[in-house]
């Protein structure tokens, strides 16, 4: 589930008061935005995602799940791919929502 939270603050803690999630929207993902979410958000740690954990959490191998973005930014040299994970490259750490938008 993604919530949206009601802001700024101040809006945010009057629920909490109440003793009330401060949430105003929710939505279900879909297993490709699940997916999503696990390259861009992984992606910005200096591990990178793990090939297998994305295995296990998806059923699926991210090598072939995103071939076509992997390819591409492998190829420019933004992202390394090894056989356990794939990271940022110094390069592609400045050019971060860059990469990430290829995933989406």
């Amino acid at each position: 589930m993604r919530y949206a939270n009601y802001g700024p603050l101040k809006k945010y803690m009057q629920p909490l008061e109440k003793n009330e999630l401060p949430t105003f929207q929710q939505k279900e993902l879909t297993l490709k935005e699940k997916m999503e979410e696990e390259m861009f958000l992984g992606l910005r740690k200096v591990a990178g995602v793990d090939k297998a954990h994305f295995q296990a959490k998806f059923g699926q191998p991210l090598d072939t799940t995103f071939a076509r973005a992997l390819d591409k930014t492998v190829e420019k040299g933004w992202l390394e791919s090894t056989p356990e994970s794939v990271r940022l490259t110094r390069r592609g750490r400045f050019l971060g929502n860059n990469v990430f938008q290829e995933f989406l």
